[in-house]
């Protein structure tokens, strides 16, 4: 037993006691300044070591649950799961496992008050487990293996029981029967996940090469374009902040009509979104054509305005220029994007691989970039995700074989199967286009991370002052939009580009999939290791 001694006396005891009592911290970290039992939060990130864990899977707030009795249930069985360990039982619960646990444990407490109108463990019978059974049960969505996590919370009530305050549940659940057998879930150790047949994949994978290898350095480029164009109005507005408002005004009319001129000069046309958002459309002056709206904030770059700063400024409204755009798109068109950078052409077809850039597809792009590179890793090396996610700039290091003959590419990482939480330093040989992603990677993560000061390679790249800063889970989210972002691109009617699956539906990408040849457990894909 580890951490906490059975209890003798009430929680008053434990409130000032680091809830990671035992538990190994980053470094860094003092305990005694960690989150003690008492306190309305607790955040056990630096007892968290892998890279891809969210702050809300590692932080547990108790003043989210209004009743008392239930708050202080699950406090007690919390701070027991993180510092108990009793043979013959589970171990201590992973501080990254604590949300999960909460979110089940606080089911059954508030399932105890409807029943009981008040937390009391002591009134607790085999009948009211029998009847919290049967009510996950009821709900046909919910698998047995879910209502065999969920039913752990009574026994770990029993066998926790001496190092609750409240006393836990005197009585064996269920007579001893496993939880598994009482939800009826018979193969709990079988991942009964789909994987990916190789008809999905090899496309997948196919694409996110040729985004890495062909379509990145027109996503990098044209980042580079909208850095100029940002940098080209902070000098416009620094330079016309010494003339009043209508002057100000006059030579953004001047700008504007220049850009006008030099789209003429081209050929090209009023720049319009890649599509339409705010439920807003340009009707066309002439034709009546429905079309995504004009690029105000492209041409508010050219022009010097900071609608963020100045929004009265805006082109559109009335007392800027709405009928100077009008005229220009009656006499030039539209163009989709708008931003100059040239767009590759596809071989296959001799047309662009994508209409040009916008600020809205390029950050849209930047992520389809990070998707095709999270494939390619995780496809190439068979690594998990955990430890795909736990690349770090200077990961990639190229060395020759024992012989002398062969050079070979090396990714550094952590290992975390069979390992301690901490994990362990490891090395993946792999091959030339995983050196490519994690060269692109490199390059794509370095502004996003660098703002937060992170190592990491796998940054949430959305710009924004609140969001997390691990991609972690959401990478699930963002592979089943790159599967269909690489669909509405390279598609065609009846054919997309990534086949459909069972009922002719997107194949759904979600945790535990894997590919045909594989019988790991990333939350995506995974392949067979990768050659030595």
């Amino acid at each position: 037993m580890k951490g906490l001694s059975p209890a003798t006396s009430n929680s008053r005891q434990l409130d000032r006691r680091p809830v990671l009592a035992t538990a190994p911290l980053k470094p860094g970290f003092d305990r005694d300044s960690l989150s003690c039992y008492d306190d309305p939060s607790w955040d056990l990130g630096p007892a968290v070591f892998r890279e891809n864990a969210r702050c809300c899977h590692v932080t547990v707030h108790f003043t989210s649950v209004e009743d008392v009795g239930v708050r202080e249930a699950l406090r007690e069985l919390l701070y027991a799961r993180l510092n108990v360990d009793l043979p013959g039982h589970r171990k201590i619960l992973p501080p990254g496992s604590v949300r999960q646990m909460f979110n089940r444990a606080r089911r059954f407490f508030d399932f105890v008050r409807d029943e009981l109108g008040v937390v009391d463990l002591l009134r607790v019978d085999q009948s009211l487990l029998d009847r919290y059974a049967r009510h996950l049960q009821a709900d046909r969505a919910r698998q047995p293996a879910i209502v065999s996590q969920l039913l752990e919370v009574p026994f770990d009530l029993h066998v926790l029981r001496d190092y609750l305050p409240s006393g836990g549940l005197a009585f064996q659940p269920w007579a001893g029967r496993a939880p598994a057998r009482v939800a009826g879930y018979r193969s709990a150790r079988e991942n009964r996940t789909p994987r990916i047949p190789e008809s999905i994949i090899s496309p997948l994978l196919a694409w996110s090469i040729r985004y890495i290898t062909e379509f990145a350095s027109d996503i990098f480029t044209a980042r580079e374009e909208m850095d100029r164009l940002e940098a080209h109005r902070a000098m416009l507005i620094e330079r016309d902040s010494t003339l009043d408002r209508h002057g100000r005004m006059r030579e953004q009319r001047n700008r504007l009509e220049d850009y006008f001129a030099r789209l003429r000069s081209e050929g090209r046309g009023v720049p319009i979104w890649g599509a339409a958002h705010n439920g807003a459309f340009l009707r066309h002056p002439a034709t009546g054509e429905l079309s995504p709206p004009v690029n105000a904030h492209l041409i508010h770059l050219h022009i010097g305005i900071d609608t963020q700063i100045d929004p009265k400024m805006h082109i559109q409204l009335a007392g800027g220029a709405p009928r100077q755009i009008r005229a220009a798109v009656l006499e030039l068109g539209v163009e989709t994007g708008g931003m100059d950078t040239p767009i590759t052409i596809l071989p296959e077809s001799g047309k662009p691989w994508r209409p040009r850039f916008d600020a809205k597809t390029l950050a849209a792009e930047e992520r389809m970039l990070q998707s095709a590179a999270y494939i390619v890793c995780a496809y190439l090396t068979g690594m998990r995700d955990c430890e795909v996610q736990a690349m770090q700039r200077g990961c990639l290091s190229l060395a020759r074989s024992e012989d002398g003959m062969i050079m070979r590419h090396r990714v550094r990482s952590v290992d975390y199967k069979g390992k301690s939480a901490r994990g362990e330093p490891a090395e993946w040989v792999t091959i030339e286009p995983v050196a490519r992603a994690v060269e692109v990677l490199e390059r794509l993560s370095f502004r996003a991370a660098s703002a937060r000061g992170l190592p990491t390679l796998w940054p949430v790249l959305a710009a924004k002052t609140v969001c997390k800063d691990h991609l972690s889970a959401e990478i699930v989210r963002q592979l089943n939009h790159f599967r269909d972002h690489l669909n509405d691109l390279f598609g065609i009617p009846d054919t997309p580009a990534v086949p459909n699956g069972p009922g002719d539906q997107p194949w759904r990408i979600r945790r535990g999939s894997s590919d045909a040849r594989s019988h790991g457990t990333s939350p995506t894909v995974r392949s067979a290791p990768s050659p030595a």
